[in-house]
């Protein structure tokens, strides 16, 4: 397993690559609907006492959904996350453990149990986890499977807090596409009355469903106009947008004319 080594410094410097460059160049923008950190939640019991530890798992679609949700994350919560990373991803860009990525090699079950066990220890230090329950990168159109690490780690915490994220990237008419985030309701349960199958299918069926209604709510109310989804990170402008703002421009522009 390799773990994590947070550096604040980068990771306001990465941030700030991001919001200046990165995103920019690639995205037309990040739109969320919901909260990252509801107000409401705080992590408290279902008796309001003490904090329950925080596991967010998301759908895993695109290479960019560990950076987006960083960005959020830096930009709209206060929190202090770790994000769980197969192995492999993280040798091959290793300055995600500077941003608080440790590994998992799912190939090697003691390396598995070790990256669960830290897991849970960061978790009940306080810092909320993302972790993509599919292992991999999934075609968006493939019904959501979670595997059993998620199920494990939330029998292993018992009481705890859920919060389903789903993703999706829409081009609609511009060439750059956007990124849309759906945080769900908070799930406050104790997952140990739950067996690990039945917890990773519970995680499975709350990410499906969340992504049906997401994919909805795009098709019935399409960007930027209307729907719940608000513009949370400005991307960049593309060839299409300053066509279509010069020729805008172009219509309002009257040439002067003899009275």
């Amino acid at each position: 397993m390799i773990p994590a080594a947070k550096s604040v410094p980068f990771r306001r410097l990465f941030a700030l690559y991001q919001s200046l460059y990165l995103f920019p160049r690639h995205l037309h923008g990040v739109y969320l609907w919901g909260e990252l950190e509801p107000e409401a939640s705080a992590g408290a019991d279902a008796a309001g006492v003490g904090k329950l530890p925080v596991v967010y798992a998301a759908n895993h679609v695109s290479w960019w959904d560990g950076l987006v949700l960083f960005q959020l994350t830096e930009r709209l919560t206060q929190s202090d996350p770790y994000i769980l990373m197969d192995e492999k991803g993280l040798r091959e860009y290793p300055f995600f453990r500077r941003l608080g990525a440790f590994s998992v090699n799912r190939d090697q079950p003691r390396d598995t149990l070790a990256s669960l066990a830290y897991a849970e220890t960061k978790l009940r230090a306080g810092h909320p986890l993302w972790i993509f329950p599919q292992g991999a990168i999934t075609p968006p159109d493939r019904p959501i499977e979670a595997l059993g690490g998620i199920g494990h780690l939330l029998r292993r915490l018992g009481p705890a807090e859920l919060r389903p994220v789903a993703l999706h990237y829409a081009l609609g008419d511009h060439q750059k596409p956007a990124a849309t985030v759906m945080a769900g309701e908070p799930i406050r349960r104790d997952w140990s009355a739950l067996s690990r199958d039945e917890a990773a299918a519970l995680v499975a069926g709350l990410l499906q469903r969340q992504l049906e209604v997401h994919r909805r709510e795009l098709t019935d109310r399409p960007l930027p106009d209307g729907g719940r989804f608000r513009l949370a990170l400005r991307g960049g402008r593309s060839t299409s947008d300053r066509y279509r703002g010069w020729k805008e421009g172009w219509r309002g522009w009257k040439p002067f004319s003899r009275s």
